[in-house]
């Protein structure tokens, strides 16, 4: 993650990432950029105003069970949950997101950073996301049977 990017190992920018339902993953997050970021990922990005988007309508993960593990202020955590709907980063944090996607996930979803770019913004009185940068990386979650 670099600032308003999700990069992908081995993927081309805007190049979808592909999940197989069934398949246990870990995402291994490595915070490069120097803002702090959050990290959602869902379907349809909901618009509060003139293309300006905050937060998602569905959330991938809100009924799986998942291991976020990582550091923070130099101490180790593990935190295990079912459901996770978005997760804080901050510059040069690493953390690993493990999860195994059921086959009622099957679609397109997005990950993305839904963090106002004027830090004085509000829903009522927005500014653009970094989603509406791009900070935006496609996530096709297809069936393992």
């Amino acid at each position: 993650m670099t600032e308003y990017a999700f990069n992908v190992e081995g993927l081309e920018t805007d190049e979808p990432l592909e999940l197989v339902a069934g398949m246990p993953y870990t995402f291994e997050i490595i915070h490069a950029g120097v803002l702090e970021h959050e990290v959602l990922i869902g379907q349809n990005a909901i618009e509060i105003a003139d293309g300006m988007h905050l937060d998602f309508e569905t959330a991938l993960l809100d009924t799986v069970e998942v291991k976020l593990e990582g550091t923070m202020a130099d101490n180790y955590f593990v935190v295990g949950m079912s459901g996770l709907l978005e997760f804080e980063m901050y510059p040069e944090q690493e953390l690993s997101l493990t999860f195994t996607l059921p086959e009622d996930k099957v679609g397109e979803w997005e990950m993305g950073c839904f963090i106002f770019l004027n830090p004085e913004a509000t829903v009522d009185n927005p500014s653009p996301t970094h989603y509406d940068l791009m900070m935006v990386l496609p996530i096709n979650v297809v069936s393992g049977n």
